[in-house]
Order: structure tokens, then C-alpha cells, then sequence
């Protein structure tokens, strides 16, 4: 009996200890669930951790009376003990810590900034334009001294690249059999007193097709070689004029606007729709009112021009009409209408004022006839093609310039064959109507050789070739 008692007193004290050991798991479990709580607070929980260490201190087991029962016991806590103190490790581990070291602090939080948007891309610059790009406003002679076989009536033409600058422009002539510069441009300035100012305007008409003016003046006074020049489109004239040693002095007649084939290419650019230039006879229907004086009858002309301008309201195109150096219409700054045309021949038109209020008579063009009224005389013309708009007649010289922009004299047109400066002749078939806006030339099977425009009093005529070379020719 007592070897069972003794037994069944261990097996007790055994039980006594489990159900101790499983109240003290219980208590680590739910220590270890304040741990984890008190891991997600701050630092100030430290003290709390402390406390729950010293209870926890307190639920150590004694030293167990029974030897075959001490093993057991100190496993189960020993495993208590490993479990919480890894707790509170992991907890310690995680708590921050303030750096000793002043060379290592803890690193600032940096600001983030977002990204700029990407700059957007400028457009992309114009493509420079072409050496044939140009300005060629063509003219006449009306008084000429000091140079060498110009003559009154001689044709003359004031030639800029788009994109040259004035310092390049030229005026050419035709004088006699040869073609003369009359300016020649400004290689550098020279001493003295200069004042300068000019511009270049264009529009396009229809695709591909572009009209373009300019005005330019340089003058003051220095030594030198180089004439002084005003080009004034406006009032239809240019002057090119030298004192002192080869003294000059050159008066023309110029066309308002420079049109045909081209790319719109000028800075200050306008894009529109302008009528076709032409060039028509005008013959008097009936007597010319006596009031009009004495009228070269003989020598009448009526010339619209295309006016690079746009908008609601623009004068985009311009009449003359003259016989012989008198103009009866379009003189000075007058003769500007807006044309009712998209790139074709202007008409009909009306001008309702008198020259008392807008410089220049009363006005009806129909396409066949012109009406001019003022308070004392009215006169009126048919409109009929010019036998002078053909380049088969008489003998012209000329210059061309091909792609690189190099010019070239030595081109010659008699009897309707067009002598070239590296010596190709060509010939073609002629289609000219200058009354509705067309001069060029074709070959058999349609394909054009010739196209262009002739100038005032038909003393030019200014185009380019059917392979892309720029002509202008001048007639002897």
C-alpha cells in the first residue's frame, strides 16, 4: 500500500504541476497577445513590457521535490521562457534606437517631387526657300540718262530672292541687244548717311500658284559707286538714280505685283485668293469726250493686277488703264478693288466714286467693256486681245537662272525660236491670251515649254521654263 500511495502522491503532485503549467501557458498566451499590442504603441510601453516580465518571473516553477517529475516541469518552462523572451527580443529589435555615432545620423525624409511634364516640341522651322523663289516686278523706261543704250520704252525688271535680303537686289534692262544692271545690289556699306526700308508681301492664289510684291528704298548720301534706288509699287514706280562720276538717273514705270508659278515662301506671308493679271487692248467706243484733251487713241491698255492681300473686305487686285503715258485710271495710289475672283480673271467689278473721293473716276468693267465717268467726261472701251501679246514677233534678249540660282545672259528669241546660253534651241507652239491671264508656250503633245506673264507696255515678258529654270526676256 504504501508504494501505491506513494505513487498515486506523485501522480498528484504530476497533475498539480500540469494543470500549473497549462494556467501558465494560458497566462503566456495572453501576455504575449499585450506584447504583440504593445508592440505596435511607442517606446512609453517599455515600462508596461518590464512589469509583465517581473509577473511573468514570478510564475517560475520551485525546484520540484520528485526527481523523475523536476525534467518534465523545466521543460515546460524552458519552453515558456525561450518563447517570451523571443517575443520581447523581436519587440526590442523594433523599437528605434538613437545613434551615438554624429557621423551617421538618421537619414531625413527626402520630399518626392513629380516629374515635369515633357516640354513640347517647338514646330518644325519652314524649309528655307528655293533660289528661284523670287520677286520679279517688271517695268518700262519712261526717262533714262547715263547709261549706255537704254532707251525710253526699254523693259526693265527689279529681281529679289524671297530670302536673299535687299543687299542682293538687282534691276536689269534690256538695252539694245544686250542686258544691262542698273543696280546691282550693296556689297557694304559706305561712309555717309544712309537710310534704308523696304519689305516683301505675298499670297498664294491657287495651289501652287503665288503672287508677291515688294518695296524698298536706300538713300541718304555717301561716296562710292552705288546708286541710290526707291521701288514704290504702290504709285506704280521705281528710281535708280547716281551723282558725281557715272552719274545716272533712271525713271520707270513698274508693275504692281510679280504672279505665276511659285511656293509661298515670305515671313510675313498672307494667304488669299487673288485674281489672274491680264493684259488687254482697249479700243474707244465712239468720241472721246472733249474734256479728255488730246488721247492716244492708239496706245490703250488695260491691266488688272493680283494684290497679295486677304481678308474680309481686301483690294485684292488692281486696274490700270492708260493710253499711252497717261493713265486714266489707277494712277498714283488709286486703282485697288476687291476683285469677286478665286485665281481667275476679275469680274465684273464696280468703283460707284468719283476721283473726289477716292482719286480715281467712276468705274465699270464687265470682262468686255470699261466705263469710266467723272462730272465732266465719260468714255467708254471695249475690251479686245493685244496683237502686242505674242513672243514671236520682233527679236528679244534675255537671262535665265537655273536651280543653284546662278544667272545666266546670253539668251536670245528671234522668229520664234528661243536660243538658250549653252546653245539648245527650242520651239513651240504659242497660246497666248493675255486678255484672260494666260502667255506660254507648248509643245506638240500639250506639255508646256513656256510660262509666264508679260510686263507693262509688253516690253518684258517674265516666267520660267517648262524644265524649271526662271527666264525673262526683254524685248529689242
Amino acid at each position: 500500500m504504501a508504494f501505491r500511495d506513494d505513487n498515486e502522491a506523485l501522480r498528484a503532485r504530476t497533475k498539480a504541476a500540469e494543470k500549473r503549467a497549462a494556467e501558465a501557458e494560458g497566462e503566456r498566451e495572453r501576455m504575449q497577445r499585450e506584447l504583440a499590442e504593445a508592440k505596435s504603441n511607442d517606446a512609453a510601453d517599455a515600462k508596461r513590457i518590464k512589469e509583465l516580465e517581473k509577473r511573468l518571473a514570478k510564475l517560475e516553477p520551485k525546484p520540484p521535490k520528485s526527481p523523475s517529475a523536476a525534467p518534465a516541469r523545466f521543460a515546460v518552462f524552458a519552453a515558456l521562457a525561450l518563447v517570451l523572451m523571443g517575443g520581447i527580443a523581436g519587440y526590442m529589435m523594433m523599437m528605434p534606437v538613437e545613434s551615438k555615432d554624429p557621423a551617421m545620423p538618421m537619414p531625413a525624409a527626402q520630399a518626392v517631387e513629380a516629374p515635369a511634364p515633357a516640354p513640347v516640341p517647338p514646330p518644325p522651322a519652314p524649309e528655307p526657300a528655293g533660289p528661284l523663289e523670287r520677286v520679279r516686278l517688271a517695268g518700262v523706261v519712261r526717262s533714262a540718262d547715263g547709261v549706255e543704250g537704254l532707251d525710253v520704252g526699254a523693259g526693265c525688271i527689279a529681281d529679289l530672292g524671297v530670302e536673299e535680303g535687299f543687299s542682293k537686289l538687282q534691276v536689269r534692262c534690256g538695252a539694245g541687244d544686250r542686258v544691262v544692271t542698273i543696280y546691282g545690289g550693296v556689297e557694304a556699306n559706305p561712309a555717309g548717311i544712309v537710310q534704308t526700308s523696304g519689305g516683301v508681301e505675298e499670297a498664294i492664289t491657287v495651289p501652287g500658284y503665288v503672287s508677291r510684291s515688294m518695296s524698298y528704298a536706300r538713300t541718304g548720301q555717301w561716296s562710292g559707286p552705288t546708286p541710290q534706288i526707291q521701288i514704290d509699287p504702290d504709285q506704280h514706280a521705281a528710281r535708280i538714280w547716281l551723282q558725281g562720276i557715272e552719274a545716272r538717273d533712271v525713271l520707270l514705270h513698274l508693275q504692281f505685283s510679280d504672279f505665276g508659278v511659285g511656293e509661298r515662301a515670305a515671313a510675313q506671308d498672307a494667304q488669299g485668293t487673288v485674281a489672274l493679271g491680264t493684259l488687254a487692248k482697249l479700243v474707244v467706243r465712239g468720241e472721246v469726250p472733249g474734256a479728255l484733251g488730246d488721247l492716244d487713241t492708239d496706245d490703250c491698255v488695260f491691266r488688272s493686277e493680283p494684290v497679295p492681300r486677304s481678308g474680309p473686305g481686301a483690294l485684292t487686285a488692281r486696274f490700270v488703264a492708260s493710253c499711252g503715258d497717261r493713265i486714266l485710271y489707277g494712277a498714283g495710289r488709286s486703282g485697288w478693288i476687291p476683285a469677286p475672283a478665286d485665281g481667275q480673271v476679275a469680274g465684273p467689278v464696280e468703283d460707284t466714286q468719283m476721283s473726289a473721293a477716292d482719286t480715281d473716276p467712276m468705274m465699270t468693267y464687265t470682262g468686255d467693256s470699261l466705263t469710266l465717268v467723272e462730272p465732266e467726261w465719260r468714255i467708254v472701251f471695249d475690251l479686245e486681245p493685244h496683237p502686242a501679246c505674242t513672243l514671236t514677233d520682233g527679236h528679244w534678249v534675255g537671262a535665265i537662272r537655273d536651280e543653284t540660282g546662278e544667272l545666266r545672259t546670253g539668251v536670245t528669241l528671234t522668229d520664234g525660236e528661243l536660243t538658250l546660253p549653252d546653245g539648245s534651241v527650242l520651239m513651240g507652239t504659242e497660246d497666248m491670251r493675255c486678255h484672260e491671264g494666260v502667255a506660254r508656250w507648248t509643245t506638240e503633245d500639250g506639255t508646256t515649254m513656256l510660262d509666264g506673264h508679260f510686263g507693262p507696255s509688253f516690253a518684258t515678258w517674265v516666267g520660267r521654263l517648262g524644265t524649271g529654270p526662271l527666264i525673262e526676256l526683254y524685248r529689242n
